[in-house]
């Protein structure tokens, strides 16, 4: 019997899914010792794999008719959802959820919870760590009733990708976690990417500035578009506008169909590769104004040239299409395979190019068989000016 291929990928998809799920499962209890699954336990610790059911499609898609389906069912999910819940306290004015990767809870994180609420969700965990976490429940004049037994959970190891939430932002991940140059990976927490602040609250700007720790945000639009909308306390804001895509390239590099070379957007690059080259300045937030297209151009410049593999650059920019700030894909789509030009939209309202941009730079910046990591490297240095001193001062900061 052949079945029609849309059958095959939701079969192919359904036993991905029920292996997910198992390993998923196993997590929550053998790797948790049990210490969150049984009913003795205060605070019950659920969906410790991070992710939504879309988004895991998404990543544990083999081959690009797989992928486009789950990218054509893509919806808001750019958040975390791993979360814990307890049993009311009685006379409890307000509780206080304390958050460690250390079982002496020495560098500690404390969320403050309404009393009324019985629930908390997590919105910056890292995959594949181990938290301990107990919960505080105070009263209306300040006194401790109450304070469970620290526990332990372990978040899922399947994939890197760190998606953030912050409250009033859309969009926000995090763009370490992959395999770079040798056996080297980009660490978190050094980098994030994601939308601009207009929207952004308080409880956002107290995720940005104790949690995160952001140093510097860096803003890669122009003045006619961009500009600081939020004070931060201890974050240096940066205004080093670009364009995406093609604009980065040099006109003698483009199709006859966009000449979009931008002289402005190479001094752009150039002071944001400076800008992390800086210890100091890191971690940082990088934000067009939908951390879609020049912010996506940025962090494949970066992480490119930190020996990322081309498979991975792609996941973390199509991750954007599970936000609110629309479809990002490769290229357009024919017949359930991604076309070989590499351009999804060339309209009115915008131009998104990631896969031509790609082509182009290996095509023009990669010399007898060198890698994309050397491609970009010698976009760097020819076309924006970018130095190896700076270059290496960046894979130092940023590689572990």
């Amino acid at each position: 019997m052949i079945l029609h291929p849309y059958v095959k990928y939701r079969l192919g998809m359904r036993i991905k899914k029920f292996i997910a799920s198992m390993l998923a499962l196993f997590m929550s209890v053998s790797i948790l010792g049990g210490c969150n699954t049984s009913s003795k336990e205060e605070l019950q610790i659920t969906n410790v794999e991070m992710y939504s059911k879309e988004v895991r499609d998404y990543l544990l898609a083999e081959d690009d008719y797989e992928q486009i389906m789950a990218l054509q069912s893509a919806d808001i999910y750019d958040k975390q959802i791993t979360s814990i819940s307890w049993k009311k306290q009685k006379n409890a004015d307000a509780y206080v959820v304390v958050l460690s990767t250390n079982a002496d809870m020495q560098d500690k994180m404390e969320y403050t919870v309404d009393g009324a609420e019985t629930e908390y969700t997590f919105h910056a965990l890292i995959p594949d760590a181990k938290y301990y976490v107990k919960l505080l429940a105070y009263d209306e004049g300040g006194k401790l009733l109450h304070q469970t037994k620290t526990q332990s959970f372990t978040t899922q190891g399947d994939f890197c990708q760190r998606i953030v939430n912050v409250d009033g932002v859309s969009n926000v991940r995090d763009i370490g976690g992959y395999s770079a140059q040798g056996n080297s990976k980009v660490q978190y927490g050094l980098i994030y990417r994601g939308a601009r602040l207009n929207a952004i609250t308080e409880t956002g700007i107290a995720t940005f500035t104790q949690e995160l720790n952001i140093k510097t945000e860096l803003d890669v639009r122009y003045g006619t578009d961009g500009g600081k909308v939020v004070d931060m306390e201890g974050v240096t804001y940066k205004q080093l506008g670009m364009w995406a895509y093609n604009s980065i390239l040099p006109d003698t590099c483009q199709p006859k169909t966009n000449g979009l070379f931008d002289e402005r957007t190479i001094e752009g690059i150039k002071g944001v590769f400076e800008t992390i080259a800086e210890p100091e300045n890191l971690p940082v937030y990088i934000h067009c104004t939908a951390g879609a297209d020049r912010t996506g151009t940025i962090c494949y410049l970066i992480n490119g040239v930190l020996g990322v593999a081309y498979e991975d650059l792609v996941q973390d920019f199509e991750l954007t299409s599970f936000s609110e700030q629309g479809r990002r894909w490769r290229s357009s789509v024919y017949k359930w395979e991604f076309e070989s030009e590499g351009v999804m939209q060339n309209d009115e309202k915008n131009f998104i190019a990631f896969g031509q941009m790609h082509s182009l730079m290996t095509q023009w910046y990669a010399q007898n068989g060198e890698t994309l990591q050397q491609a970009i490297e010698n976009y760097l240095t020819s076309v924006c000016g970018v130095s190896m001193q700076t270059i290496e001062a960046v894979r130092e900061n940023l590689l572990v």
